[in-house]
């Protein structure tokens, strides 16, 4: 952080600047940025970037923060009245009162095709649970922010200690239902259920040709937009093409023809050995039951008392001398 941006951290109220240290080191390489988002955004180094007054503040594979943007006067502030965490830092407009509210996450949040499916989810449920109890806008889609080393906006630290999901849990209302369910019409439950989709399509759909590097990536990106065009509140095009681009170059990267080949023949020997005629001579074995000469099974005593076996069993139950 250079000595200008720093002097305005400070004179901005701020009660520290490791939080503002931290959002700039765990910025992207190229960041998407605006000065106006009514005109879309732009994509540059950092350096560029960092002039703006909108930045992306999350990396393409990795959720560093958590973002919400609420919309009314004092949201950089009433977030104690609604007994919510501290933001690490708050970005606010101070023509309107509207701000964003960043919290920082002592493990980022993978979330490439090969992240945990279920740290993930619960990471979605956290994200979810806490802007209800935040009130903040839903339909925030969660790219850019107000960029804090703007001198439009007034910030504020609050605090500069990193937040796990489990603390942050323990704000929240986060019952065994809801732990398992993902609004996937939201922030990081869209994008799980993105990856989700699109990654299982890919899996399947790269084999049916083994297609060259450039129009394999087209075809997950479009994909993506596709599934993405079924959402409420639909994610950005460049994250669409930032997760189509990733689960593209993770599937080029892991499957082969070579690869998927050796793992049919794996299974093909592994069934055929399952299904040797060895095999099954030692299930037969197994599966043999050695007759005992004074069981019921053997006697039969329903016959005997001229009723079925059912019903010889089901009046053993209430009078277990009928055995004897």
């Amino acid at each position: 952080m250079n000595r200008a941006r720093q002097q305005h951290a400070i004179s901005a109220g701020h009660i520290g600047n490791a939080a503002l240290e931290l959002f700039n080191d765990k910025l992207p390489h190229k960041p998407y940025f605006s000065d106006d988002v009514h005109f879309g955004v732009r994509i540059a180094g950092k350096e560029r970037a960092i002039l703006a007054k909108y930045i992306q503040f999350n990396q393409p594979h990795a959720m560093f923060w958590f973002g919400f943007y609420v919309v009314r006067v004092g949201a950089a502030i009433d977030w104690s009245d609604r007994n919510c965490p501290a933001p690490n830092i708050t970005v606010k407009n101070p023509r309107n009162g509207h701000a964003h509210l960043l919290y920082a996450l002592t493990l980022p949040v993978r979330t490439a095709p090969d992240a945990s499916a279920s740290a993930l989810k619960y990471a979605a449920v956290i994200e979810r649970a806490l802007c209800e109890k935040l009130g903040a806008d839903v339909n925030y889609s969660g790219l850019i922010c107000k960029n804090p080393f703007h001198q439009e906006w007034q910030v504020v630290e609050w605090r500069w200690e990193l937040y796990t999901l489990d603390e942050l849990a323990d704000y929240l209302d986060l019952s065994a239902s809801a732990r398992r369910r993902v609004d996937k019409d939201y922030g990081m439950g869209r994008n799980w259920y993105l990856f989700e989709k699109g990654r299982k399509w890919s899996y399947r759909a790269i084999r049916q040709g083994w297609p060259a590097f450039s129009p394999w990536l087209d075809a997950v990106i479009q994909r993506v937009e596709m599934y993405n065009a079924s959402l409420p509140v639909p994610l950005s095009p460049a994250e669409c093409r930032a997760i189509g681009k990733s689960i593209a170059k993770y599937t080029y990267r892991k499957f082969s023809p070579e690869g998927f080949s050796a793992v049919q023949a794996a299974r093909g020997r592994k069934g055929g050995n399952a299904n040797s005629s060895e095999n099954q001579a030692i299930k037969g074995q197994k599966s043999k039951r050695v007759a005992v000469a004074t069981s019921a099974r053997t006697l039969k005593p329903w016959v005997t008392l001229g009723i079925s076996r059912a019903t010889y069993y089901r009046k053993l139950k209430c009078d277990p001398d009928l055995a004897k």
